[in-house]
């Protein structure tokens, strides 16, 4: 017997299979230029098929698409590194990165659509720290990304390739130990992005990018009781960020805390830890869409609840 709460409308039959064949090839070498100075080129070259057979039926109508493609993608990287100390590295690189074109359905136009490939330049400068015997170590990372075919999420679910977009922003950790017995972490991440250029959606020009957080944190605390016996207490906050191209204020998600704690026993032969995720069991989104003729009454996507579990592992 149904639920009286429960109302079904419609129904689907859907057919199809996907399949995909990547091969790829990856040289990297290093060379000492100095004594303090080393320079490190790689290439990786992948090639890609992708074959997706989609017959769907659905309100009265079916929709039969085919998505084959095949590309051939050549990634370079070069970095140079540069020796301080025997304590301070720096570094610099630059590299292109790369994510497949594909197609999916959208469910509000009933209709099957395709979306291109997106590629990436990353310009980065570097520095690690190691100080104090090995107890403190600091790095910190200024990056620039340069996006081609950018993959956004529009105002109506579809993922869509935005022509012209950069990112840039600053990464910072640190892990000290406080004594023997205990130890800090810290991190912290700062991002700046805009679109710069779209054809399809112009009047985006100028936004930021979907689910680009501008502040990330965190920080965690271990205590080693014994050198088998270990707790750690984590924090992790993400800034407010728009979930679609067109920053709507409707869909802004984020904005939240996320508290860890975990407790382990590391022996010869056993490992034994117990965990809570969420420990305050913060309610909050990671996607939110308003009211629509997909979503009558809005969706959210929640972060996961407030979980514990365990675990036991035994080593021969």
């Amino acid at each position: 017997m149904l639920s009286p709460f429960f109302k079904g409308v419609g129904a689907t039959d859907y057919f199809g299979d996907d399949s995909s064949d990547s091969k790829a090839i990856y040289s990297e070498t290093s060379f000492k230029l100095t004594k303090a100075f080393t320079l490190t080129a790689g290439l990786r070259i992948e090639s890609e098929e992708q074959l997706r057979n989609f017959d769907m039926a659905f309100g009265g109508s079916r929709l039969v698409e085919q998505l084959d493609d095949s590309n051939t993608i050549k990634l370079p990287t070069l970095a140079i590194q540069y020796k301080i100390t025997d304590e301070t590295t720096l570094s610099a690189s630059a590299r292109r990165g790369y994510n497949s074109g594909g197609g999916a359905l959208d469910f509000t136009a009933q209709e099957y659509y395709y979306y291109d490939q997106e590629s990436v330049n990353t310009y980065e400068l570097g520095s690690r720290s190691v100080l104090n015997n090995g107890d403190v170590n600091i790095s910190a990372n200024i990056f620039y990304n340069n996006f081609d075919g950018y993959q956004a999420l529009s105002s109506d679910r579809k993922i869509t390739n935005i022509d012209d977009a950069h990112s840039y922003g600053l990464e910072l950790e640190a892990y000290s130990m406080l004594g023997d017995q205990w130890q800090l972490h810290a991190g912290l991440g700062l991002l700046k992005t805009k679109i710069d250029e779209s054809a399809t959606y112009s009047d985006a020009v100028g936004n930021e990018l979907n689910s680009a957080p501008e502040l990330t944190a965190s920080l965690g605390l271990s205590h080693w009781f014994t050198d088998s016996l270990k707790v750690n207490v984590s924090a992790n906050y993400v800034d407010e960020y728009y979930g679609d191209l067109t920053n709507t204020q409707e869909r802004i998600a984020g904005g939240y805390t996320i508290t860890r704690a975990t407790i382990s026993y590391d022996s010869e032969h056993w490992l034994m830890s117990a965990y809570i995720n969420n420990a305050f069991d913060e309610e909050a989104y990671t996607s939110v869409e308003p009211a629509s003729g997909r979503y009558p009454t809005g969706y959210v996507a929640v972060v996961n609840p407030q979980t514990l579990g365990a675990s036991v592992t035994y080593r021969f």
